[in-house]
């Protein structure tokens, strides 16, 4: 009874991690950013696009948004365009709660980027 009561609890386990590794893989397989949520009340106060032509090497490029003083953000989301050139995108300061973000984007060695972001909040 002891060992049938191990081997389950091992696969329980082994179960519950698989499905939190799957869990971590983007569904469309690209380096975007979506972090926060955009409720009825928020507004989409800022939409650009965050690029940068392809260079020999890998390099950060950072692109700074501020708010007027009573705006916070409640959500951002970049989102690659066209086809993917495996760079990465992060916030770097700022961000959900604040009324300024900084973002960072890393381009592939060799390679440019183009994002389309969109910055909500109240």
């Amino acid at each position: 009874m002891q060992m049938k009561f191990t081997l389950l609890f091992v696969l329980v386990i082994v179960t519950a991690v698989a499905a939190d590794e799957e869990a971590g893989v983007r569904s469309n397989g690209r380096p975007d950013l979506v972090i926060g949520t955009i409720t009825s009340q928020d507004s989409l106060i800022r939409s650009f696009r965050f690029n940068r032509p392809a260079s020999p090497s890998s390099q950060s490029h950072f692109h700074r948004i501020a708010m007027a003083a009573g705006v916070r953000i409640s959500a951002i989301t970049a989102r690659e365009v066209g086809q993917t050139q495996n760079p990465t995108i992060r916030v770097a300061g700022g961000g959900i709660g604040f009324n300024n973000v900084n973002l960072e984007a890393r381009n592939a060695r060799g390679r440019g980027f183009s994002y389309n972001v969109q910055i909500w909040g109240r």
